[in-house]
C-alpha cells in the first residue's frame, strides 16, 4: 500500500491524473487509463502501465513529465506520422512484430558493392524516452545481401532518410512502395556524463578487442 500512495504522489505531482488503479500480487500496482498533459499541450492517455514501468516516480525523486509520459505509453503507445507526397505509409505486419518497415519513395537502383541513400518521405514524432532505430530487413539482408542502419532521434521530424548498402555483386532496384528498412523503437537512457580520474570495470578491465578470442 506504500508503493502505492508513493506512486498516486508521484503522479499527482506531475499532473498526472490517475482515473483507476488497483492492486496486484505483493509487488507494485497496475494502474490503468493514466491521463496527463505533457508540456507540449497535447494529452496522452495510457490505458494501462504498471508500477514497473513507473518506480522511478517516487514523492521523493519525482521524474520530469516528459520522462513520466515516455515510461508509461507502454502497449498503447500511438506514434504520430506524416508523409511527403508520393510516400507511402509504414506498415506493421502483425501485432508481435518489433519493426515497423519504412518504405521508399520512388524507384532506386543500388549498385553491386555500393550504397544509396533512400528517402522515404516520412516523418515520425517519436515520444521523447525512446529512439528509432533503422534496422535491416531479415529478407533484404539473408537474401539479397542489402543492410542498413541509422538511429532517429525524438527530437528530429524530418523525412526519415536511410543508406542502403549492396554487399552482393549483383545490383538491387527498389520499386515505389517497396519495404526498405524497419524502424524499432527503444527506450533510452539520458544519464549525465561525469568525467572521473579512474573508470572501475568488471573482471575483463581494459583488455581490448578479440581478448577472449576471434
Amino acid at each position: 500500500m506504500r508503493q502505492l500512495e508513493e506512486l498516486k504522489r508521484g503522479l499527482e505531482a506531475l499532473g498526472i491524473k490517475i482515473r483507476e488503479y488497483t492492486s496486484y500480487r505483493a509487488y507494485g500496482v497496475r494502474v490503468h487509463a493514466v491521463e496527463w498533459k505533457g508540456t507540449n499541450g497535447i494529452k496522452y492517455t495510457a490505458e494501462q502501465a504498471t508500477y514497473a514501468t513507473l518506480m522511478y516516480v517516487k514523492s521523493s525523486e519525482i521524474m520530469s513529465a516528459e520522462e513520466a509520459i515516455a515510461t508509461t505509453i507502454g502497449d498503447s503507445m500511438k506514434v504520430n506520422y506524416s508523409l511527403d507526397e508520393g510516400a507511402h505509409a509504414p506498415v506493421h505486419n502483425y501485432r508481435e512484430d518489433a519493426g515497423t518497415d519504412l518504405r521508399c519513395m520512388e524507384g532506386v537502383k543500388v549498385p553491386a558493392f555500393g550504397s544509396v541513400v533512400i528517402d522515404t518521405g516520412t516523418h515520425v514524432s517519436i515520444p521523447l524516452g525512446y529512439g528509432g532505430l533503422l534496422v535491416s530487413k531479415s529478407g533484404l539482408n539473408i537474401v539479397h545481401e542489402l543492410t542498413s542502419t541509422g538511429l532517429i532521434d525524438s527530437g528530429y521530424t524530418g523525412s526519415i532518410k536511410v543508406r542502403v548498402y549492396n554487399l552482393s555483386d549483383k545490383e538491387y532496384v527498389f520499386e515505389p512502395g517497396d519495404k526498405i528498412t524497419q524502424i524499432v523503437l527503444v527506450r533510452i537512457a539520458t544519464p549525465e556524463w561525469v568525467q572521473v580520474d579512474h573508470v572501475d570495470g568488471g573482471a575483463r578491465g581494459d583488455n581490448g578487442y578479440g581478448s577472449t578470442g576471434a
